[in-house]
């Protein structure tokens, strides 16, 4: 049954809004059914509900304040004491940040209750210290009014100080032990990390808010994030009871907030914490006898006194059937309602614990879901039972700082927008530092009515036919198992897990009547007997179930295999390429396959994602081939053979390849040459060859010679013709070989030339004086064995110019060697009676004298003296003849250039001729 009205609270300490439903609202909705409520938020005005009154000392280091319009607060809130703002601005003295208006007080007329117009700080819920930069605590406040602050802290006030303003703490004697600071490194500004600390009491709940909002901007999972204007290293230490809530990772873990309560009790003032301990994994309606422990223990070295009291607030949806002390202690307890309360008559020593037990029934007619039990310590000189307020201090700001100015409805702040992550977790402090502050704790249970879960398969719950392996478990006719729960189905109402063999398969939302999950989840079990289940996880209303187990019976899956060679016949040591291909009707099938070869298992290949496996050879030898592949069985698949391939193996097209080289090419008429055959086996023929090569010039076959054990057969021959023969190179392969192998070579082009010789002459050209002299060498040379004589001669100017040229020798012995030629151009000289036409018509003594020489340079050295002896007969003719006395004089060889030919002659049969002419210049 709906109640008329519904109220919805939000709530942190002094921060409260409440939300009403209307009758009319409730109507609409439908038990069992989720609700989406409008967005709600804490109050933004005094008219939205409840704010705690805040004092704010304005600083121009930090314009703390502007953190109030940045979580939504109105900036009409803003105002003088008098003005009815629930946030009051008072100017700081040392350096003040933003007023309200020119009357805004100071802080010295918060902190001094003597001051004129004094506004008591008991006013105010909370007092927030902005930061005013060193020269903000050249004033006296913080020494002279340090017990003010500290008082009012005392009789529950919270107290807020940032920066600089750690003098507050410094300056009180009961605060300085907590902390200490450093002023020389309190100027360095930075942006870093920070990460909570988990030595925080507080840590789980901030990390939660933290993580809810998005401030984890750096690194969530290390629940880190960035702050703005950090004066890092600046806080020292922190001591206990202080606790550090926030450390700087990039700053040696420095502390940069932390926060204590007050008053600060003395040295061994006992403390206390309560625990829970929930019997029972779930609370169901119906239960008669469900538990709860709640444990107290003395956690500080000093005894608790005598009247330390518990007491328990018991949700209204129970029925208390007992509240007793269970660990032999001496708790007495009693219950009025709703309400418990437990006293301890004796004393609890330090580290000591004592027990109580909550029992209860859940009745049918309880509300389902979550409820809370809390529990509160008192009395029994508990020091926290003394604590009522709090002071909390930080080292960064979030606003920029400025000369003191007037708020102007929040005209200066900035970043009004989207809150960064430090005004985020700024926002919380400030709500935690309202929050009320007693040893409280709460344990909460879900009371939750029972459920059953099921798989159904066939319309019938757990029948389950065998299947085949890789078709789905429950998979039957193409209908899944379906999975359900008595849980009402709807979002956020659990989910259902459906496990095979204890492993998780399926996750599926309750929210339908039946959820099936996908055959691909329930496919991939090996063959054999397996179990099936499903469970319900529960949700606020309903408990967990199980569903029975269900078993299902996989049976390997049929094989098919077929097999193909890459190819038949195929040549002797090529790769020949087996494939098998493996099928079955519902998965594919894996392992290996195995190829056997005339009986012989040759090797193995293994099936690919496809069911296709190869296998290649290729030391098949000639012939014919059985070639078998089959699938042994496996756990998943039953083995299959393929039928038998016929693989034939044969020869190559060219098995042996044969190359012809010569000794010589060209060579020369009646020159030896020898020609060399190389013969070898191309892959895959091996081992050394025998048999013989024939060898050809053209078609004649010109001898034949055996092979080596190297594969080389020569033959030698000097009677080739003169001409170009194309020379062939044939292997015939002996027994055992196969004819089949036999090659010839590539066509050998052997060029034969005639012999023959060659005429140097050394130089060719000079020049000379008529008169004098110049010898040359004369060289012949025998090309390919020219065995022959060479005559040598000169022809040109030299019978018609008086030129003489004489040879050392006028024939070259065969096998050609050199001789000197001189050349030797005729002086001027007396003629005869006839008058001289010219050089060229006359003959004279000179030109006699010439030939007188070369008869002389050609003739053995006996012929000397008759030589000379004719020479000189013949040139004093024609002074017999008068020319002595007839006064003429011939001139010899003109100056001038001339061409004398020299040339060498073999004997017959060859009667080779080979010339060289020579260029002579002739000087005056």
């Amino acid at each position: 049954m709906l109640p008329p009205t519904l109220n919805i609270v939000i709530q942190a300490g002094k921060w409260r809004r409440q939300y009403q439903y209307t009758s009319a609202q409730i109507a609409s909705f439908t038990i069992g059914t989720q609700v989406t409520l409008p967005t709600m938020s804490m109050p933004s005005s005094q008219s939205e509900g409840d704010l705690p009154h805040i004092a704010v000392v304005t600083g121009s280091a930090d314009e703390i304040e502007c953190i109030f319009p940045q979580i939504g607060i109105k900036t009409a809130e803003v105002t003088d004491p008098l003005g009815g703002g629930s946030i009051n601005f008072f100017t700081g003295n040392g350096s003040a940040g933003e007023n309200v208006s020119p009357s805004t007080p100071t802080e010295t007329q918060l902190v001094n209750p003597a001051a004129a117009g004094a506004v008591p700080m008991t006013n105010y819920d909370m007092v927030i210290f902005g930061c005013q930069g060193p020269s903000g605590r050249t004033d006296s406040d913080a020494p002279a009014y340090a017990s003010t602050v500290v008082k009012y802290a005392n009789d529950g006030g919270r107290v807020f100080a940032t920066h600089w303003e750690f003098s507050w703490i410094q300056s009180a004697p009961e605060w300085s032990p907590l902390a200490s600071f450093s002023s020389s490194t309190s100027t360095a500004s930075v942006t870093t990390t920070g990460q909570l600390s988990t030595s925080y009491s507080g840590e789980p709940t901030l990390a939660a808010w933290m993580n809810a909002i998005g401030a984890f901007d750096v690194n969530p999972a290390q629940e880190e994030f960035k702050l703005t204007a950090v004066f890092y290293e600046n806080i020292l230490a922190v001591n206990p009871p202080a606790q550090t809530w926030v450390t700087l990772p990039n700053y040696n873990g420095s502390s940069n907030q932390f926060s204590f309560d007050t008053p600060v009790g003395a040295t061994g003032v006992p403390t206390a914490v309560l625990s829970f301990t929930n019997n029972q994994t779930s609370y169901l309606l119906g239960d008669t006898n469900d538990s709860i422990d709640i444990k107290v223990t003395d956690n500080s070295s000093s005894p608790t006194s005598t009247g330390l009291t518990l007491t328990l607030s018991i949700p209204s949806g129970v029925n208390t059937v007992s509240l007793a002390d269970v660990s032999g202690g001496f708790w007495q307890c009693t219950v009025s309602g709703v309400i418990g309360h437990c006293t301890l008559p004796a004393v609890l020593a330090p580290g000591a614990s004592d027990t109580v037990r909550l029992t209860f029934a859940i009745p049918q007619t309880a509300t389902l879901g979550p409820t809370t039990l809390i529990g509160t310590l008192a009395g029994g000189g508990l020091n926290q039972s003394q604590q009522c307020g709090r002071v909390l201090y930080n080292d960064y700001h979030v606003e920029n700082g400025g000369a003191k100015a007037a708020f102007n409805n929040g005209a200066r702040c900035t970043n009004t927008g989207s809150l960064t992550a430090a005004q985020k977790f700024l926002e919380f402090s400030l709500y935690n530092l309202s929050n009320f502050i007693s040893p409280t704790t709460s344990d909460t249970i879900d009371i939750q009515s029972m459920s059953t879960t099921q798989i159904t398969t066939n319309g019938q719950p757990g029948v389950m036919t065998p299947i085949y392996y890789g078709q789905a478990i429950g998979d039957t006719n193409g209908a899944n198992a379906i999975v359900s729960t008595s849980a009402p189905p709807g979002p956020d109402n659990g989910s259902l897990l459906v496990y095979v063999d204890t492993t998780l398969a399926c996750t599926l939302p309750n929210n339908s009547a039946s959820s099936k999950c996908s055959d691909t989840l329930f496919t991939g079990q090996d063959a054999g007997a397996h179990t099936v289940y499903a469970t319900f996880t529960g949700d606020v209303d309903y408990a967990s179930s199980v569903s029975p187990n269900y078993s299902v019976q996989i049976l390997p899956d049929d094989t098919t295999i077929a097999a193909a060679g890459s190819g038949s016949p195929s040549i002797l040591g090529t790769a020949v390429i087996f494939t098998a291909t493996v099928a079955a009707p519902y998965a594919t099938p894996s392992g290996p396959v195995t190829f056997t070869i005339d009986g012989v298992v040759a090797g193995t290949g293994t099936l690919s994602s496809s069911g296709v496996a190869s296998f290649s050879t290729s030391t098949l030898a000639v012939g014919t081939h059985s070639v078998v592949a089959s699938y042994a069985a496996t756990l998943d698949f039953n083995g299959s053979v393929a039928a038998m391939i016929a693989q034939v193996v044969t020869y190559p097209p060219a098995p042996t390849v044969t190359t012809l080289t010569s000794s010589i090419n060209p060579s020369y008429f009646n020159q030896n040459v020898t020609f060399t055959a190389t013969v070898v086996a191309t892959a895959p023929l091996a081992g050394p060859l025998v048999g013989t090569v024939t060898f050809y010039d053209g078609t004649n076959a010109i001898g034949t010679s055996t092979i080596s054990g190297l594969g080389v057969a020569t033959i030698s021959t000097s009677t080739l013709a003169v001409g170009v023969h194309n020379m062939t190179a044939v292997f015939t392969p002996a027994t055992p070989l196969p004819t089949s192998i036999t090659s010839t070579s590539a066509n050998l082009s052997q060029v034969v030339n005639p012999n023959t010789f060659t005429l140097a002459v050394d130089p060719t050209s000079f020049a000379l004086i008529i008169g004098s002299s110049v010898s040359v060498n004369v060289t012949v040379t025998d090309v390919g064995g020219f065995y022959e004589p060479v005559k040598l001669s000169c022809s040109g100017p030299a019978s018609t110019v008086e030129m003489a040229c004489a040879f050392g020798e006028l024939m070259v012995p065969a096998g050609g060697g050199s001789t000197r030629l001189t050349f030797t151009p005729a002086a001027p000289h007396p003629c005869a009676t006839v008058a001289s036409a010219g050089p060229d018509s006359r003959v004279d003594c000179l030109g006699f004298g010439l030939a007188a020489v070369l008869l002389f340079l050609t003739r053995k050295r006996r012929c000397l003296i008759r030589g000379l002896t004719l020479g000189l007969a013949l040139c004093l003719l024609p002074l017999l003849n008068g020319c002595g006395t007839s006064g003429c004089t011939d001139f010899g060889v003109k100056p001038g250039t001339y061409v004398v030919t020299v040339t060498g002659t073999s004997a017959a049969p060859n009667a080779f001729t080979q010339s060289q002419n020579v260029t002579i210049t002739v000087n005056p």
